[in-house]
């Protein structure tokens, strides 16, 4: 017992942190923004599948300067970031009020550890998932 402890315990486990920051070029007025980084693949052999979410944060206006993020490095491959307005203010990416927020999907280089990129938002209620379709055709 106190072999499989020690061994839990002493496990070497890898990060890497990521600071990100993010720039909307094409705001709607008064939206605030949702931005998640996903692993671009997890899983292995027919458990494999594309986009599985890391972490997401919620910001006002149309800057976020620094997002810190620590990603676990024996969990998946590839980073993608996918960013979407919320103009109701109700923390749903097109919910049942019918707006049509849009958003956007960026495969990101994992091996840059400052991300700083401009995203300019175009299709309405699509989420991370169809647009990673839509990217691999």
């Amino acid at each position: 017992m106190i072999l499989f402890l020690i061994a839990c315990i002493s496990e070497n486990i890898s990060f890497k942190e990521y600071d990100i920051s993010i720039q909307i070029s094409n705001p709607s007025p008064d939206a605030s923004h949702n931005a998640m980084l996903l692993h671009e693949w997890v899983g292995e052999g027919i458990l494999r599948y594309p986009m599985y979410p890391l972490e997401e944060i919620y910001f006002n206006g149309d800057t976020l300067d620094s997002w810190t993020v620590l990603v676990r490095q024996d969990q998946g491959e590839g980073l993608a970031l996918f960013v979407w307005e919320d103009i109701d203010g109700d923390e749903i990416h097109c919910g049942i009020d019918k707006e049509e927020e849009r958003s956007k999907l960026v495969i990101l280089d994992e091996t840059t550890l400052n991300i700083s990129t401009t995203i300019e938002l175009a299709e309405s209620c699509l989420g991370f998932e169809r647009q990673y379709d839509i990217l691999e055709e």
